[in-house]
């Protein structure tokens, strides 16, 4: 396992100066004791711990134009290090535990996962879908997006009740049909 390769100091030193030679790969928990009369020094060394996610990020559904934040819990051994995907490719810039999207459009609906790694391994997260709704989903007077792809003119709301400009044109061309009869 471990050999003393060279010692500085003698019996009557109250510290030595050792150099040790790991003879065989780490592989699980080894224990190297150094010990002079009632001192001793115990070092402990101990394989690196592989990540494992301890909470995956959550799936969303957003309006566009809001912001969609995704959460990874990991633990394991020092360093962790994250890398956030879109349908499976890396998002460059995106090595934190948690990763934001501001701003969301249609073209941000996709599957986020993370993938946490350190030297001794990696664990991807589940993916989580980000879904994006139109902001204007019926029309509504804005102008937009209808649920059908094509582009709404405003106005009429979507169905319901006629507008206020609908029933004031209606009234005023009623007038006029009214005072063209009596003349």
């Amino acid at each position: 396992m471990f050999r003393r390769h060279h010692c500085l100091g003698g019996s009557n030193a109250r510290k030595h100066s050792c150099r040790w030679h790991l003879s065989q790969p780490l592989c699980d928990q080894r224990r190297l004791a150094l010990c002079d009369g009632s001192e001793h020094l115990t070092v402990t060394i101990g394989a690196l711990a592989k990540p494992t996610i301890t909470a995956h990020p959550a799936s969303q559904t957003i309006t566009a134009g809001n912001t969609a934040t995704f959460t990874v819990t990991a633990t394991g051994g020092a360093p962790l290090t994250y890398q956030w995907q879109k349908n499976g490719a890396n998002i460059a810039g995106a090595i934190s535990a948690s990763y934001t999207i501001t701003n969301a459009q249609s073209t941000d609906a996709a599957n986020y996962r993370c993938v946490v790694t350190n030297p001794a391994g990696a664990a991807t997260s589940t993916p989580a879908t980000l879904t994006v709704t139109p902001a204007n989903p019926g029309g509504g007077g804005t102008g937009g997006t209808t649920p059908t792809g094509g582009n709404s003119s405003g106005g009429g709301g979507g169905g319901g009740a006629p507008s206020l400009l609908y029933l004031v044109a209606a009234a005023a061309l009623a007038a006029l049909r009214a005072a063209k009869r009596r003349k």
